[in-house]
């Protein structure tokens, strides 16, 4: 009986990827296969070259030693910022530039 029930399978097996094959042909075909559209309005000719322009503020000009110096301003000013807030030491992310003091451990909420 185990015999018959797997030749029978095994029939099963070899007909099924020839009764699948025109369904799978069918739908590729419908779905436009093999058939290379047209992109409108856009043509790539390659490598994209132009790089963007700087966008500065009207007030400021300056060469780059200036744009320096008011990078570190900004840095001193943040890390002022940071050491100022009082909920710094519970947030689990510590920024390199900035060292802090021991965290406090959060408390469990399941702790009564």
């Amino acid at each position: 009986m185990e015999n018959n029930q797997s030749l029978r399978q095994r029939k099963f097996l070899l007909w099924l990827p020839i009764i699948v094959l025109p369904f799978i042909c069918a739908i590729f075909y419908t779905l436009s296969g093999g058939v290379e559209q047209e992109v409108i309005g856009t043509s790539v000719a390659g490598l994209n070259a132009r790089l963007p322009a700087a966008k500065l503020d009207s007030g400021s000009s300056g060469d780059k030693l200036s744009f320096y110096a008011m990078a570190a301003a900004d840095s001193v000013k943040r890390a002022e910022q940071i050491k100022l807030d009082p909920y710094r030491n519970r947030i689990l992310r510590v920024d390199d530039s900035v060292e802090l003091e021991e965290a406090e451990p959060l408390r469990s909420s399941t702790q009564i």
